[in-house]
Parts: C-alpha cells; structure tokens; sequence
C-alpha cells in the first residue's frame, strides 16, 4: 500500500467531520447585496456574479477544477439541496446531483455524499464510481490529495483510492476532538498546506510545509473565511470586509480589495462561522470564486497576475 504521511492524515483530521444529516436546507433571504469592487486591482479582472442559496451546516460549499465551480446549495429561493456545477466563464448551470452536502475535486473528478455514498463523477456529470465505506453512517468531510480520497465517516477516516474508489485503508484511533475542525477546509497547493487556526469567531490562516511540518507564516487573527491558493497567492477574507492577496511563500500583504457594504458580523442573526464565506480556485483555468453567505452572492474573478 502507498506510504500515507503521517502529517497528512493529522491535517485531515483537523478538517473534521460534521454529520451529512445534520440540518435541513434554509435558503434565506439575502440580508444585503455586496460589491466585491475589483476596479483597480491589479491581480484580479471580475468575470460575473450569481445569486446562489448555500446550506450553513456544508462542511464544504464550493470547489473549483478545470473549468467548472461547484456549489453545495441551490440557485433558486426554493431548490432543494444539491451539487450544481457551473461553467467557470458565465455561472451558468451546467449539471447538478441531488442531496450532497459536501464536495471536494480532483483535476478531471468531482467527489460528493449521497445517503452515506462516496460517488465520483467526471466534469460532465458522469457516474465513475461509488463506494459506501465501512461504518459510514455520517459522511461528514472529505478531501481528494496526490491521488487519495480521505473520507471522514462515523469515527473513522477511510482512505479511497481516487480514480477507482477502492478502499486502501481505514483508520479508527484518532482523536474524535479534532473532528470539530471540519469548518477548516485546508488547501494543499505544492509543498504547502493553507489552514485556517480556527478561533472563538475569526482565525488565523497558517501556512505549513507538508512534510516536515514547520509552520512558515500566520497570517493576523482575522480570517473568516477558508484560504485558498494558486501557486504564488493566498487569498482570504477578513472581518474588516477586505479580501485579501498574500504571497503563498512569505505571507506578505500584497492587496487588499474591499467588500461593501460592511458585513455585520455583530448582528445577532449572522454567524460568520457559517454563514457561508468560501473562496475556491481553478488552478488550470486561474479563476477565483468568492461566496458571500450573507447576499447570496458567489463572484468569479480571473487571475490576472500569479506574482
């Protein structure tokens, strides 16, 4: 069997798990309408906007690969919970699957859940393989890396093989703390893991070597959003209703683009732990997606500069 890092399997963990039957979908209204402005910003050129409803109990919400976006909610007020795929250049709807709740992506695959499934589809909407792995009463995170499917279901993290959905292995001692982190979402880009430190309400991103495990940069201790990265940038959101760029090597600021309105996060309605403020990007196609809980909004932006 394929030598597993150790370190790997610890940053998996801290995603965490959160049950698939947990919560019932609850498109709210938007409660205001965002201007995410890119006028000005030198790294990114605003592609389109689209109203979307997103469920607060996803583990994962949005993932993006190879020209398409992914989103774990509904476009209409009164959908049902689904995985809508939508084409990377216009936002519109190319396919969905009904009742997932979290998503992950390879370059050429897109895993969900269905009643306590594992099922991988290619980018057009095509049944590859599905596999329920042992004690999988509740799927409740899981992420596709080198080739391997790490599934969280029940109490254990169950290894899949990523292009045949074959079981590699199961793992049941682990610490069932660490399962809380499941809002976390780590991106692994090269040799580095992006992770939010998870705090009472906002976080601090840290950027970790993946095989020695050394942390080489903390961002300030205001995120409320997952990161994510292409090779050279890091980007996030932050309660000062900024997103920003940051060099994935040093963590330096390199741009901060407003987000207006304000986000309220002390209106006793709004969590911004759920809420809904995710970021993905499609590595082949250099395009950032940025969902804004709140409004109901997921804006797609291409990648003008890597540096």
């Amino acid at each position: 069997m394929r030598k597993i890092s150790t370190l790997l399997l610890f940053f998996l963990c801290l995603a965490g798990c959160l049950p698939s039957g947990w919560g019932t979908p609850d498109w709210g209204e938007a409660r205001t309408t965002h201007n995410l402005a890119s006028k000005g910003a030198s790294r990114l050129e605003f592609l389109w906007v689209q109203t979307v409803f997103t469920t607060q109990f996803s583990s994962r919400q949005l993932a993006a690969t190879n020209g398409k976006v992914f989103l774990v909610g509904s476009l209409s007020q009164n959908g049902p919970r689904a995985l809508v795929a939508l084409e990377s250049e216009n936002g519109r709807e190319s396919w969905s699957v009904p009742e997932a709740f979290t998503v992950d992506v390879a370059p050429d695959m897109v895993y969900v859940d269905y009643r306590n499934s594992v099922v991988a589809y290619s980018l057009k909407g095509e049944e590859i393989w599905r596999t329920k792995p042992p004690w999988a009463r509740n799927i409740g995170y899981f992420s596709a890396v080198d080739g391997i499917l790490y599934v969280s279901a029940g109490s254990g993290l169950h290894l899949l093989d990523a292009m045949t959905g074959e079981l590699m292995d199961s793992i049941t001692e682990y610490d069932p703390a660490l399962a809380m982190y499941y809002w976390n979402r780590p991106a692994f880009v090269n040799r580095y893991v992006f992770k939010l430190n998870h705090g009472s309400v906002f976080g601090a991103v840290l950027a970790i070597d993946r095989k020695s495990g050394e942390i080489l940069w903390q961002s300030a201790d205001n995120v409320i959003s997952n990161a994510a990265a292409n090779e050279n940038l890091v980007f996030l959101i932050t309660h000062e209703d900024e997103l920003q760029i940051l060099d994935a090597s040093t963590g330096k600021l390199l741009e901060k683009i407003p987000i207006e309105p304000s986000i309220n996060f002390f209106d006793e309605e709004i969590n911004p732990q759920y809420e809904g403020y995710s970021l993905a990007v499609d590595q082949t196609n250099q395009i950032l997606y940025v969902l804004l809980g709140d409004s109901n909004q997921l804006f797609a932006f291409r990648i003008k500069s890597g540096k």
